[in-house]
């Protein structure tokens, strides 16, 4: 098996490993036995939250506001594979720049954790430096529909403003 499709069937099964293991193990944490249970259902939606000491709002409290605080950008860290053959993936980090739509806090009954869901655009094909290294996104080019959400601590803010040679 190829290093690629080791990481897909990690990625796949995961999640019930880690549900047997905690349930197995009466060692294991209150903490990490809520979050194998979950959240409650009952999820609170907000339109704004303060984190890491910077106001976020979501897109559409932004679109009421004269003030933009919905523009955000994470660094994340993962492995990267130049095809799918490929045996000797590098690590990297890549930015990620998206408009969050909806902040939402996650209720675990002895704690809750704050998540927002992102629109991202597409780091390869729509975001570049210019010559003067500002980094031009192209807000309309929507991609990674399938991981819109991140814990809100890994958010950091960014400002988005129209480029004076158009609305891409």
């Amino acid at each position: 098996m190829n290093m690629m499709k080791v990481l897909q069937e990690y990625n796949r099964t995961f999640i019930n490993w880690f549900k047997e293991t905690i349930f197995s193990d009466n060692s294991a944490s209150k903490t990490l036995r809520l979050l194998v249970v979950g959240p409650n259902l009952n999820v609170l939606i907000w339109k704004g939250y303060d984190i890491n000491n910077y106001s976020f709002f979501s897109k559409s409290q932004d679109d009421k506001s004269s003030m933009q605080n919905s523009g955000v950008s994470l660094e994340a860290d993962s492995e990267h594979f130049y095809n799918a053959s490929d045996n000797n993936p590098i690590q990297a980090s890549m930015p990620y720049f998206g408009v969050i739509g909806e902040i939402l806090e996650l209720d675990y009954s002895q704690f809750r954790v704050p998540v927002s869901k992102c629109k991202w655009v597409n780091g390869n094909t729509s975001v570049h430096r210019d010559p003067l290294r500002f980094t031009l996104v192209d807000l309309n080019k929507v991609a990674y529909k399938d991981e819109p959400f991140i814990m809100a601590e890994q958010a950091r803010q960014v400002f988005y403003i129209q480029h004076s040679c158009g609305s891409r």
